[in-house]
């Protein structure tokens, strides 16, 4: 890890999408300075925690997650509930054929997006090269180059809200999913929040958006 913090490579916007993640997650709002004082991921998380409302429990969330989303899935697609665990693989409750549909319809008893159609790995990858190239063109033909990133963008767009590959592999992954993302919204008894996994989930969202090894997060890991 730098000595100079986690953030000295960092995008600003990067950080920006985390907070973005953090409050829509946590039903929670940042202002002004409240990061003033932050230094180490452990005061990072002491200001997330300080901001969430409710009772503290010790119930486990992704539990709760896990039966919401067997009660939906029993309910909607007419699965026996004692057929539904966490190993139970996306694929079957989400045929390939009308996969689109089934999420949506799934995402509409929840009241949550589950984010979990994506385009292939091979698509985004081809699409992100072109976009890089893009820049490289500015150095022949402006003209070219400004075609070829706006067509870029507008194809990276196009592929991710008609994609259909799942980004999940297995319930139990969607369960922790939803969990991080919607967390407020699963939890059983309305202001109510389990503060000890807090810090995981954040752990979780570090390790996502800015591609970095969980045991380079701990309390003390400097960020500025």
């Amino acid at each position: 890890m730098s000595p100079k913090g986690l953030f000295k490579d960092i995008d600003l916007e990067d950080i920006e999408d985390l907070l973005d993640q953090i409050s829509n997650s946590f039903s929670i709002e940042f202002v002004y300075g409240d990061f003033n004082h932050v230094k180490t991921f452990g005061e990072f998380c002491d200001v997330i925690v300080g901001k969430i409302r409710g009772e503290n429990s010790d119930d486990c969330t992704s539990q709760q997650a896990f039966y919401k989303l067997k009660q939906a899935i029993s309910k909607e697609f007419g699965w026996p509930v004692d057929m539904i665990s966490t190993k139970l693989l996306l694929t079957e409750i989400f045929p390939k054929k009308d996969r689109r549909s089934k999420v949506k319809q799934l995402e509409n008893h929840l009241g949550f997006k589950l984010d979990l159609l994506v385009a292939p790995y091979w698509v985004t990858c081809s699409l992100a090269l072109l976009l890089l190239s893009s820049f490289g063109m500015f150095f022949f033909s402006w003209k070219i180059a400004l075609v070829a990133l706006g067509l870029s963008i507008f194809l990276l767009s196009l592929s991710n809200s008609l994609g259909n590959h799942l980004a999940l592999e297995t319930l139990g992954q969607l369960s922790k999913s939803v969990t991080n993302k919607h967390y407020t919204k699963v939890r059983r008894k309305e202001n109510t929040v389990n503060r000890r996994e807090v810090e995981e989930i954040i752990k979780d969202w570090f390790i996502e958006v800015f591609c970095i090894e969980r045991e380079d997060l701990n309390k003390e890991t400097q960020l500025i």
